[in-house]
């Protein structure tokens, strides 16, 4: 009998009310839902008895509920933030190759070393870090002997220091703000104007998610939906936390939807609508 099976939907929505420009009433609703949750109880009951299995298990629900929702819509546009090697944007434009996916990577040895392989399937790839404003940006990377016989490809370097990380190497990036990217893409006929057609994101900037909001106060609100990775605990010099997060989002028009536990309970992903 499957994981599935055996432990039912497990699934709740972090908030209860149907409009989400409900102001403060709504972001206390959020902020509820996230410390208090039934699916936080349920869902540490569930890591107790089955472990990473189940964990393993609520991140691969979570994927296949943002892309049931961008078939539902529907929704023909993806912009993956924080790509590394790009895997969601592939399998958006492998079940219709119709669909327009960008993928955003800030680490140039990534860009590189996985730039063929995502072009390949059309998925436009571009060495950008996404953030709160347009100019060069830096970039730390972790620097230990199997970092740079590796060729500097952990999906966990970022332009904020990951507390973990001894030996670091700084390099500068381009940088670029969420509002100055989409603007960019539509003049440059990449993508629809958002009125057209309204993308969806996937967002995995490992601890900049507060910058990259920051600099998203005019395009963001114009999107569809968001799947971000977030955390609960510091685990990068100068990142906001989840609560944080929640009120930046609830002041761009999103209420939190549905949450896993891959990492619990240090970090996890939430999709916003």
């Amino acid at each position: 009998m499957g994981l599935s099976a055996r432990v039912g939907p497990f699934f709740v929505w972090l908030r209860a009310s149907p409009n989400h420009n409900e102001g403060v009433g709504t972001l206390n609703e959020c902020k509820v839902g996230y410390k208090h949750s039934h699916f936080d109880l349920m869902g540490h009951s569930l890591i107790e008895k089955f472990g990473k299995e189940f964990q393993q298990f609520s991140n691969k629900a979570l994927v296949e509920s943002f892309f049931n929702i961008l078939v539902a819509h529907p929704c023909n546009v993806l912009l993956e933030l924080g790509a590394h090697r790009a895997m969601t944007s592939r399998t958006f434009r492998r079940e219709r190759p119709d669909r327009t996916a960008v993928a955003i990577e800030a680490n140039p040895f990534n860009y590189e070393r996985f730039r063929e392989s995502v072009e390949k399937n059309g998925t436009i790839y571009k060495n950008l870090a996404v953030t709160d404003k347009t100019g060069p940006v830096d970039m730390i990377l972790s620097d230990g002997e199997m970092d740079r016989k590796r060729g500097h490809t952990k999906t966990s370097n970022s332009i904020l220091k990951n507390t973990s990380f001894n030996a670091t190497k700084k390099i500068t990036v381009p940088g670029v703000s969420f509002d100055d990217l989409v603007t960019n893409l539509v003049a440059n006929k990449e993508i629809p104007a958002l009125d057209q057609q309204r993308p969806s994101l996937w967002i995995d900037v490992e601890g900049a998610l507060s910058m990259l909001l920051d600099g998203a106060q005019k395009k963001l609100p114009e999107c569809l939906m968001v799947l971000a990775e977030v955390e609960r605990e510091i685990l990068f010099e100068g990142q906001a936390t989840v609560e944080k997060i929640m009120k930046q989002f609830s002041d761009l028009g999103y209420f939190a939807f549905l949450k896993d536990c891959e990492y619990h309970p240090k970090q996890f992903n939430i999709i916003f609508l």
